[in-house]
């Protein structure tokens, strides 16, 4: 398995001006769509998967949107800080095996407070779906089937053995993450 790591940040403590860049976020999206296509091309048995956290996840999933159906394997979204009303069904046609979203109800402090301050990636709203979830958008017959790839992992106390508390950056911790995120890139 080869890892590779797109920066996009304006780094530590500049959150809020990660926050509320979209276009930043579309930017770097269309940067990540064009490496996953070249690589695509150059290695089609391959598997690709896309991983983000926070403001990640615009990232992410603006280069989804921007590339074929079936073209990556899976999208992963740790504590997204997208609106919870995001259409994800071009994203979801994009990943062959669907979108994992981990939210959680106890991300108060940044996805609960700071929302409400700064508003999502998108600007269309102050709640995130790394607090609640998403909502799907059904506007056609085939959308609740394609919303079926929609894989939403609510935190539970249970997992604080693995080092998540519920906060925002609970999904990064090591433990959690060979636990609950790295079996979802080696199973179907």
């Amino acid at each position: 398995m080869q890892l590779e790591t797109l920066p996009w940040s304006r780094g530590y403590r500049r959150n809020i001006a990660d926050q509320v860049d979209h276009a930043k976020h579309l930017a770097h999206g269309r940067r990540l769509a064009a490496l996953a296509a070249c690589y695509r091309q150059t290695y089609p048995d391959r598997h690709i998967y896309f991983i983000g956290h926070g403001a990640g996840a615009a990232v992410l999933l603006a280069a989804a949107e921007m590339l074929p159906a079936d073209s990556i394997d899976r999208i992963i979204l740790l504590a997204p800080s997208v609106s919870w009303a995001y259409d994800l069904r071009l994203a979801l046609r994009t990943a062959r095996y669907g979108i994992d979203s981990f939210n959680s109800s106890q991300d108060r402090l940044v996805l609960g407070w700071g929302m409400r301050i700064v508003g999502t990636t998108e600007r269309e709203s102050n709640t995130a779906a790394g607090q609640y979830g998403f909502t799907p958008v059904v506007v056609s017959r085939g959308d609740a089937e394609l919303y079926g790839k929609l894989r939403q992992h609510t935190w539970d106390p249970v997992v604080q053995w693995s080092g998540h508390d519920g906060g925002h950056s609970g999904s990064n911790q090591t433990g959690f993450l060979r636990a609950y995120v790295l079996p979802l890139l080696v199973s179907r």
